[in-house]
């Protein structure tokens, strides 16, 4: 994950929650437990994020190249 979005942990930690939410079929409880959020707060990461990538080009390319080397690892 440093190495793909090594200038923003925090815009990489986002990133990991939607994968989880997109991905995984994880509960929106059992993504907020491991990133130590609420439902909540995974429900509007995840539409934040959604909405970035498919207005920013960069943002996208990115994601796509995590979504490659893995999901939901911290």
């Amino acid at each position: 994950m440093e190495l793909v979005f090594n200038d923003d942990k925090v815009q990489a930690r986002n990133v990991k929650i939607y994968l989880c939410r997109r991905y995984t079929g994880e509960r929106l409880k059992d993504i907020g437990l491991h990133f130590g959020i609420g439902e909540s707060g995974v429900s509007q990461a995840g539409r934040r994020v959604a909405q970035k990538i498919e207005n920013d080009k960069q943002l996208k390319k990115r994601s796509l190249r995590f979504r490659k080397r893995s999901i939901c690892e911290e």
